[in-house]
């Protein structure tokens, strides 16, 4: 053989490796670019990505990154808006919130003076924001604090403050004329 047809045979070979990776790459993209469209038309019957056991811990904080994922139209339970209305039907915000964009599911808000709202949600046309106090108690002006911020987060819009307890909130959490 001579050097030339070495060369040749060299490049076909890599010429041929190309093409491989080419169509190989191709079918992978086809395959994912399927499985994705598969997953989002079959996802509010089959929720492919819920799993129960992403809300096995039983604390405040477990309890909440649970209900930000249900009341998420993104959430993983595949079901849209549904648990979201449901919800908006429960309290009472249908009437302002109920045919709003969604913009935000956010748990742990971080407000004023290093406090957190444990649910903070964002809408066209309000805020609503949800404490969640499975056990603990309620600290001093926890609850005014948290009324204050989503009044002036709301900016003259609706805004709501729900209190998620076994009980009423402390006295010293939140004045009667506030609540």
């Amino acid at each position: 053989m001579m050097s030339g047809d070495l060369t040749t045979n060299a490049e076909s070979a890599k010429e041929a490796k190309r093409r491989n990776a080419d169509t190989l790459l191709k079918k992978v993209f086809f395959n994912v670019s399927t499985l994705r469209q598969a997953r989002n038309r079959f996802a509010d019957q089959l929720a492919p990505d819920f799993r129960l056991f992403d809300y096995l811990r039983t604390d405040e904080c477990g309890l909440s990154r649970c209900l930000v994922d249900l009341l998420d139209p993104q959430g993983k339970h595949g079901q849209g808006r549904l648990y979201l209305d449901l919800f908006l039907a429960r309290i009472g915000a249908v009437a302002w919130a109920g045919s709003d964009r969604c913009h935000s599911v956010v748990a742990e808000k971080v407000i004023e003076n290093r406090r957190r709202i444990d649910i903070y949600l964002k809408f066209d046309s309000g805020v609503i924001g949800i404490e969640n106090k499975p056990w603990a108690s309620d600290q001093n002006q926890q609850l005014k604090a948290y009324a204050d911020w989503l009044e002036k987060d709301a900016n003259g819009k609706n805004w709501l403050l729900v209190y998620l307890c076994n009980r009423d909130p402390a006295q010293t959490s939140i004045d009667e004329e506030k609540k």
